[in-house]
């Protein structure tokens, strides 16, 4: 991550703060209202990253009025739009030099005008938006940052232990999920031992007895156990 404290002076210049909707990054700006006065927004960090980097970044908002000049000491507030199904934060939030843990906080803008917020990825995948607001201005403005699903951490095989009989068969089924139990896309190596036999991934009782299924993917495993008994109507 770039050195951040230099911002301050660099945007006291005629380049002042420039919206990353002019430049090549992955970040859309929402409507500016311009009276009293204006919010620019730019992230500084990385546009689309996966949970398992825990990226680092930046959100740097500057308040100006509508002759360009700073607006100092106004109250600038973070907030990290929610999302998935149970909707939780994207990322993480808190002033400048205090470790990202909220949903939301507050900055109060310096002399040049400038609030930044330091930023955390959460832990659920998706358009992870942060709205800034200077409520007083009645102005508001939303970034996004792409997060991407963690490295596979855990694989899930179905059905858990179970019990067939000799000549049957199932089909094995299985997920991998990262660390924070995100589903993510790859392939699972199935293999046997014991009282069973292998096929794609159709496991069949080859004899009385106990045997085993291990899914694995990459340093990720998981195993369950088959228990074969004989036929209802007696045979083995």
């Amino acid at each position: 991550m770039r050195d951040t404290h230099g911002w301050p002076r660099a945007l006291l210049g005629a380049a002042l703060l420039t919206c990353l909707a002019a430049v090549a990054c992955a970040v859309e700006l929402g409507t500016t209202a311009r009276t009293p006065g204006f919010l620019e927004v730019e992230w500084d960090g990385a546009t689309t990253d996966t949970i398992d980097a825990l990226i680092d970044g930046v959100v740097i908002a500057q308040v100006r009025d509508l002759d360009g000049r700073p607006m100092s000491s106004r109250f600038v507030r973070f907030t990290a739009l929610p999302l998935g199904d149970d909707n939780r934060p994207g990322v993480f939030l808190a002033p400048l030099g205090s470790t990202p843990t909220q949903p939301t906080t507050q900055v109060t803008a310096n002399t040049a005008g400038i609030a930044i917020a330091a930023v955390r990825l959460g832990t659920v995948p998706g358009r992870a938006g942060i709205w800034v607001t200077v409520f007083e201005l009645e102005d508001s403005d939303t970034i996004f940052v792409d997060v991407l699903p963690g490295q596979a951490h855990q694989i899930q095989l179905a059905p858990r232990d179970t019990t067939i009989e000799v000549g049957s068969s199932f089909q094995m089924r299985y997920s991998l999920g990262d660390f924070y139990a995100n589903p993510v896309e790859g392939t699972v190596a199935l293999t046997v031992t014991g009282a069973i036999s292998l096929a794609g991934e159709t496991v069949t009782g080859a004899a009385l007895g106990t045997g085993q299924v291990f899914g694995v993917s990459g340093e990720v495993t998981d195993s369950v156990a088959v228990e074969v008994a004989a036929p209802a109507g007696g045979g083995a």
